[in-house]
């Protein structure tokens, strides 16, 4: 699904720990450039919803470790599995891959 003004940083494969951190497939190489306190959306039931995160590392080209306030635990986190993480496109510079618009 689209989403006008959003851009696709990556789609959550898995939880991580017992802190309720996910790892994420980075589709955007702009994904690197976040960090912690950063505001993003979780597209859940096709609705972008915004967090802020709170955890954020890339442990390699094309996966990075994200944990949200909003998730204490890994429980509240394997809700998260499956779905994408958008950013707005103004936050983004020049990257066009993942792009919506």
């Amino acid at each position: 699904m689209q989403h006008a003004g959003l851009k696709l940083l990556g789609v959550f494969l898995k939880t991580h720990g017992i802190k309720g951190e996910l790892v994420l497939k980075l589709t955007s190489s702009i994904a690197k450039e976040f960090s912690e306190g950063e505001p993003v959306f979780v597209e859940i039931d096709g609705i972008p919803v915004p967090f802020f995160i709170a955890r954020f590392n890339i442990v390699s080209d094309d996966t990075a470790i994200v944990g949200f306030d909003e998730t204490p635990d890994e429980k509240l986190a394997e809700e998260f599995i499956g779905c994408r993480l958008l950013a707005e496109n103004g936050k983004l510079e020049s990257e066009t891959d993942g792009d919506f618009d």
